[in-house]
C-alpha cells in the first residue's frame, strides 16, 4: 500500500510539473573589439545619465532615461538630451 501511495504521489508531482508553464527569457552577447565598435557605430557621444527624469517604459528590457549629451565624436545629434535605453536588469 505504501508503495502505490508513493508512486501516486510522484505521478502527481511530475504531472503538475509538466502543466504549469514558466517563462524563460535568454540573451547572448558578441564580443566586438573596441576597434569594430567604433566601426559600426553610428552615433558617438559624452555625457551623462539623468535619473532623476522619469523612466519611459517599453516592452523591451530597456528602460528610457534623460540622457545629457556633452560632446558629439559621431553621427547627427543636434539636441541637447536625447532618451537613451538601460537595461533594467542590468545591476552591475
Amino acid at each position: 500500500m505504501r508503495k502505490s501511495y508513493v508512486i501516486f504521489l510522484l505521478v502527481c508531482f511530475f504531472t503538475s510539473l509538466t502543466l504549469t508553464s514558466n517563462t524563460v527569457s535568454a540573451t547572448t552577447w558578441v564580443g566586438l573589439e573596441p576597434e569594430e565598435v567604433l566601426e559600426r557605430a553610428e552615433v558617438i557621444i559624452i555625457g551623462t545619465y539623468d535619473f532623476t527624469s522619469e523612466p519611459q517604459p517599453s516592452q523591451f528590457v530597456f528602460q528610457g532615461f534623460d540622457f545629457n549629451v556633452k560632446s558629439v565624436y559621431r553621427g547627427d545629434i543636434h539636441d541637447q538630451t536625447i532618451t537613451a535605453g538601460l537595461d533594467i536588469f542590468d545591476l552591475g
